[in-house]
């Protein structure tokens, strides 16, 4: 075979060639390994608030205050005496707004403080439904059904004062097949009856809560349609004489929890389903606590054990406002469980400084600690009187302070401005949202000038 050199050379110098520009193509860039590279460090986002901080998306600064609503003038007394959250993470609540005399006044607000107006319209119902124009209408207790619909209970001033309960749509407008055109009046008694509490059964039928200044405390149910229902108790009412019952709830067989006072001690009952005492707690279905000369029970909520707890008040001596906060815990007999606190009762005087210390109502969060609402006393900005400022409270499930919240285990709530006038804030309903944020609605009043109006407030902190 005869072989073309000319050819050979010119395939071996041409492989060569190509080689020499692979290796070519080997060698970096040096114009753009010329450049700069720019590298970017991360920032971490900024450490969350801590535990017990306003919570700023909410009002301002955490604070809403409604020192007007159209339509009716607010003057002294004026406070957001209960609240409830709604299925989409409204606010419900429910309180007085003077107005000559005072109304009974419903809010709803959005998640972010906001009044909602497709709640009739202007996210609020204030009312004035007694015969005298003129009297005390208040709303004490308000409950929040699945589908956003209102139930309310409280005082309607008619002749002597009835209780008068509210069924209110979604809408805000009144339910018309309830009651009479939404409405419910009960004469209790020959004297003045106010509604603090309304819970709603299964059943459909609402049981209501309250004082009788004849009766004392009551425990009253109504029918479905709204009429009293007299199958419970004795025609339609339990009346154990005691001074009032401000609050109730239920255990999972239907037993009914009430509590209040009787003028001298605080004082919790129980009730079997058709509105009698249950035998089997304390005695003859009522426990007291007669640990100090005068207590006195405001609020109650079942805890995972079915373990009873109150929140309230007590006082060491027979007279002053030397009143401490009080909670207390009761084991499912009606018997103190003495593993909370001391004997079964936490007594707080926050200050040392014989001032008036009250708790008003509580939550217990998923893990079993208790979150409570109410008001300290301390000495004004010139420490010649006192203030009242608004607190939260959270307890660990042995009845110890919880100090991974603000520290102390205590959001003390002080809006007073540097330089003053003192204002007083008073903590009365408490709510856990589904973020588990802590709402507390009251009241705000500045004590000067004197006769300055008290108004509507309510309150978000991160939990």
């Amino acid at each position: 075979m005869k072989i073309n050199l000319l050819l050979v050379m010119v395939l071996v110098v041409s492989m060569a060639g190509c080689k020499g520009a692979a290796k070519k193509s080997n060698i970096p860039n040096q114009t753009s390994s010329s450049t700069p590279t720019t590298s970017i460090v991360p920032v971490p986002p900024p450490p969350p608030p801590p535990p017990g901080s306003p919570d700023v998306t909410f009002g301002t600064n955490g604070m809403v205050e409604l020192s007007t609503i159209p339509g009716a003038t607010i003057g002294g007394g004026s406070a957001f005496h209960t609240c409830r959250m709604d299925p989409a993470g409204k606010i419900v609540a429910g309180g007085s707004s003077t107005n000559n005399g005072s109304s009974s006044a419903v809010v709803r607000l959005l998640s972010d403080g906001a009044l909602d107006t497709s709640f009739n319209g202007t996210g609020y119902q204030v009312r004035d439904d007694g015969t005298n124009p003129a009297g005390n209408d208040r709303i004490g207790g308000v409950w929040v059904g699945s589908n956003s619909e209102i139930m309310a209970a409280g005082l309607g001033a008619n002749a002597n004062g009835d209780v008068f309960t509210w069924k209110f749509l979604n809408t805000g407008a009144l339910d018309a097949t309830w009651g009479t055109n939404g409405i419910n009046s009960q004469a209790v008694s020959a004297a003045e009856d106010v509604g603090y509490a309304i819970l709603p059964l299964s059943s459909g039928n609402v049981l209501v809560a309250g004082y009788s200044a004849f009766f004392g405390a009551f425990v009253s149910r109504l029918t479905s349609t709204g009429a009293l229902d007299t199958t419970f108790g004795t025609n339609g009412y339990y009346t154990p004489g005691a001074n009032a019952a401000r609050n109730m709830v239920l255990d999972t067989a239907g037993n009914i929890y009430a509590v209040g006072g009787n003028g001298s001690n605080m004082r919790l009952v129980k009730l079997l389903p058709g509105g009698t005492g249950d035998n089997s707690f304390g005695t003859s279905g009522v426990v007291y606590y007669t640990g100090t000369v005068y207590s006195h029970g405001n609020d109650l909520k079942l805890d995972a054990q079915g373990r009873i707890v109150v929140a309230g008040q007590t006082r060491a001596t027979g007279t002053g406002i030397d009143y401490d906060f009080a909670v207390w815990r009761y084991n499912t007999n009606g018997t103190p469980d003495t593993t909370f606190g001391t004997g079964g009762v936490v007594l707080m005087d926050f200050l040392n400084q014989g001032l008036s210390d009250s708790a008003w109502e509580l939550e217990i969060d998923s893990t079993g600690r208790i979150i409570v609402a109410g008001e300290a006393g301390k000495p004004d900005l010139a420490a010649t009187g006192t203030q009242q400022d608004a607190v939260i409270v959270r307890l660990n499930t042995d009845g110890t302070l919880d100090t991974t919240l603000n520290g102390t285990g205590i959001i003390w709530v002080d809006s007073t401005p540097a330089g003053g006038p003192d204002v007083d804030e008073v903590g009365l309903c408490l709510e856990i949202d589904s973020n588990g944020n802590y709402v507390m609605g009251g009241q705000r009043k500045p004590q000067q000038p004197v006769g300055s109006p008290s108004v509507f407030a309510m309150w978000r902190y991160l939990p």
